[in-house]
Order: C-alpha cells, then structure tokens, then sequence
C-alpha cells in the first residue's frame, strides 16, 4: 500500500469515527417534534382557559398593573401567530408579539391551569429576549410560592402540596435567587386565533368528570347558607366548567329568599374553595357593576347542567 493510500485509510477512518463516535450537539428530529408538540399544545390551552375569562367578563386576560386587558378590540379572530412557548414542568407560558403579552402558568395535579404572572406592553425584537427578559424578572421563591398559592394550611394534603413546593424550588439553579432561562425549554409554534366562542363544554352543556367533587366542596362551601325560611329549600345552580379552569361561579338562592353568585376557585390539588359572593347588593371588588350580578346569573341558570338543593 503506497503512502498516499494510507494517508486516505487514515483520514477516512478519522472522518467515519467523527460521525459515528461521537454524539451530535444538535437536538434531534424526534426532540424536536416533541418540543414543537409540547409548544402547541401549551399555547392551545392558555388561549382555551382565555376563551373561558372571556366567557365570564369579556376579557381574555387582565392586567392589574394598569387595569388595562387582552379583550375582542386586540384579538384578531382568523390571525396567524407565531408565540413562543417555554416550560419547566409544571410551570408553562408563552409570548407573543402579536399579542403584545407574556404569560406564565402553573398546570396542578388536575391539569387545572394557573395564572401566576402576566406582562404586556413588551420590547420589539428577538421574541426569544423578550421571554428571556420576562422570565428573568421573576424569582425562584416567588414562582413557587406562587405554583401553590391557593394551598390552604388546612386543606388536604397540606404535608405533600409542601414537599411539592420545595422540590419546585430545587429543581431551578438559583433556588433562591431570580429565574435562569436555562431552566427552560423554548420552542415557538404558530396557531390561527380562534373565535371568541363560547367553550366547547358551554355548548355541548357538558358535565364534568370532577362534577361530584364540585357538589361536595360546595356544599362544604355553603355549609353556613340558610336551608330553612320562605324560600326553602335552598337551591345552587351549576354550569359546565372545563378541567383546566381554576375557577367557576354557582348561582344561590337561600331559603330567607337572598340571591347570590358565589366564586369558587380550585387549588393546585383540585379542591374547589368558596371565595367570594357576588350579589344585587354587593357586587365585590371586580367590577362594582350591580348589574354584572345579573349578568353572571343569567349566564348560569340559561347554561346550567344540574341544580341542587342544600
């Protein structure tokens, strides 16, 4: 074998053991078809949980920094965006600039969907700044304070939604100090906006998997209402809610005749906790719009799946 043909033995070799030998950087196809999945279906339910605020309030997403909100007037019905989603299980979001907002949830032990931080008026540019800016504002502590927030210290099971927590906060580099993107997983994705219909569970009057739990933390809720007097038996209307709604609404009439709509939230572990009544005299702190009581309730009743009786 003459030297140049030993050379060439060589380099081939040397090539053959540089592709086969050692593993590619790169992501592969199959992690990235599963990341883009992942990005699809993260953006379909932050718009499907927006679709459910809209139903309630005709606001897909509020702002309490300036009260301003994500309503019909920019959401653009049939537009083509391209958001980007990002995730450290179970904390999930996205960015949009066609949207000009940012969004960070926590998916709970139900796939319940919660809202712990939002962001709008953002920078032009690289979207994946712009999350990487957003996200770098948030800390560790209060990312995860905020996953389990609606924990109630005497709720079941306080002892495992605790470990939960600080499992949370040990899987991020700084546990202590502000976010590390690095943390994340980002991959962009592109969806149509839907209409702004009512939800799928609305139309089809659906009824919930969870639909006895519902009944029994509600009358858990109601344990004080009034079951005896003129308008006896006291009565509680429920509509359809989805399994990634958080929150959802029951309209009461108590036996003394009174009229409310009450709040219910649901925490990390499913359970459903009363929150606040929202009545003719006492709207709350929403809207304080008398007249939104009378909306919400004909919301329910014209939608509701059951009535019951406490």
């Amino acid at each position: 074998m003459t030297e140049r043909c030993c050379r060439e033995l060589v380099h081939w070799i040397f090539v053959y053991w540089i592709v086969l030998g050692i593993p590619s950087c790169a992501p592969s196809f199959s992690q990235v078809t599963e990341d883009n999945d992942k990005a699809s279906r993260i953006v379909s339910d932050i718009l499907d949980i927006w679709k459910w605020s809209f139903f309630w309030d005709q606001k897909l997403l509020f702002f309490p920094e300036d009260g301003s909100a994500l309503d019909s007037s920019n959401y653009s019905v049939g537009k083509k965006i391209q958001p980007l989603a990002f995730w450290h299980d179970p904390i999930i979001g996205m960015c949009s600039q066609e949207l000009d907002v940012c969004a960070v949830y926590v998916k709970g032990m139900k796939d319940t969907l919660n809202q712990i931080k939002v962001a709008h008026k953002l920078r032009g540019g690289d979207l994946n700044a712009v999350a990487v800016d957003f996200l770098s504002k948030l800390f560790v502590p209060q990312l995860a304070s905020g996953a389990f927030v609606a924990v109630r210290p005497g709720g079941p099971p306080y002892a495992a939604m605790a470990a939960l927590e600080k499992q949370l906060r040990a899987s991020f580099r700084n546990s202590k100090e502000t976010i590390d993107s690095r943390d994340f997983r980002f991959a962009a994705t592109s969806i149509v906006l839907p209409e702004l219909t009512s939800p799928s569970q609305i139309q089809l009057r659906e009824k919930p998997g969870d639909i006895d739990d519902l009944i029994r933390d509600v009358r858990d809720g109601l344990r004080n209402v009034p079951t005896e007097g003129q308008c006896a038996p006291a009565q509680v209307h429920v509509p359809p809610h989805s399994k990634l709604e958080p929150f959802t609404f029951v309209y009461v009439r108590d036996a003394d005749c009174h009229e409310a709509v009450i709040s219910f939230s649901r925490d990390y572990n499913g359970t459903w906790w009363y929150s606040w009544p929202y009545t003719q005299d006492n709207p709350g702190a929403v809207t304080n719009d008398p007249d939104a009581f009378f909306g919400l309730r004909k919301l329910i009743t014209d939608n509701e799946i059951l009535k019951f009786s406490l």
